[in-house]
């Protein structure tokens, strides 16, 4: 599967008319008319999913609708193999992900997946009966969603933050100047789950009106894999997760991508300690 991508419709036709020299020079057969595959298209489905360029929309395919809503007939049972439930579970996952779907309210059946779904496991496994809802819930979700609506662009920045057992610090750079944010803790918490609160904290006391894209760096890979994911394995960061994606949609802020810096190079390392 190739999409080829450009701002100007030209460039797609450039691109494509290369590819086609190539695969002819080489020997390669495409199942496609170089004529066709040269007509730029607005709407069209690539690995499962359909995109709409004029509406800047992106969807699960009704076939994908359909897959999903029979692999949850295994809800109805209580129990099941556990190739059933990682089918259902990874679908659940994926068209989440393309849809923007809120995983972190789903902790109980990431916690029911890793405690009993083992790879090794042949057998049959039971469900438990106090997230049969949440995942019936799950599946609705996805089953009935509309189009996710992909972001036009937006006023960027980059943040910077920083979590020391005293407080928070975080630094902002943007066009139109640099903010500096410090503050202390009132309260005694594992490091991990403070850098992860640091970024609500230091986004919070930022002055700035939405919609904006955001940048984060940070220096703990831990909170960096949670924010990705849209989840924790522990209760209290996947509650501090949740906060924090109810209050990036409260603000209009939307975190493009996270990336990770080493302490020495953090610029954020020093405001998050001047409370010591």
């Amino acid at each position: 599967n190739v999409r080829i991508l450009a701002d100007e419709k030209e460039d797609v036709r450039r691109a494509t008319k290369r590819i086609f020299q190539l695969c002819r020079e080489l020997g390669i057969t495409i199942n496609e008319s170089e004529d066709e595959a040269s007509t730029p298209k607005q709407q069209y489905t690539y690995l499962g999913i359909a995109f709409d360029h004029s509406r800047k929309t992106v969807d699960i395919t009704e076939k994908a609708r359909t897959k999903i809503a029979a692999a949850a007939k295994v809800l109805e049972e209580e129990s099941a193999s556990t190739e059933e439930w990682v089918s259902l579970f990874s679908r659940c996952v994926w068209t989440s992900t393309i849809l923007n779907i809120d995983r972190s309210e789903k902790y109980y059946v990431y916690k029911f997946c890793r405690r009993k779904l083992n790879g090794d496991n042949c057998e049959t496994v039971k469900l438990w009966p106090s997230i049969r809802d949440i995942w019936k819930n799950w599946v609705s979700e996805v089953v009935n969603s509309f189009p996710r609506v992909v972001a036009p662009r937006l006023p960027k920045y980059t943040v910077y933050t920083d979590a020391s057992l005293s407080g928070f610090g975080g630094v902002i750079f943007g066009e139109e100047g640099d903010t500096v944010i410090a503050g202390a803790w009132s309260m005694e918490e594992h490091i991990n789950l403070l850098e992860l609160k640091a970024v609500r904290r230091v986004l919070e006391r930022w002055d700035v009106k939405g919609p904006v894209d955001v940048k984060v760096v940070m220096d703990s890979t831990s909170a960096i894999g949670q924010i990705r994911r849209g989840y924790a394995r522990r209760f209290a960061s996947n509650e501090e997760v949740k906060r924090l994606k109810k209050f990036l949609m409260h603000k209009g802020i939307n975190i493009s991508s996270i990336e990770y810096i080493t302490s020495a190079m953090n610029p954020a390392d020093k405001p998050s300690r001047i409370h010591n």
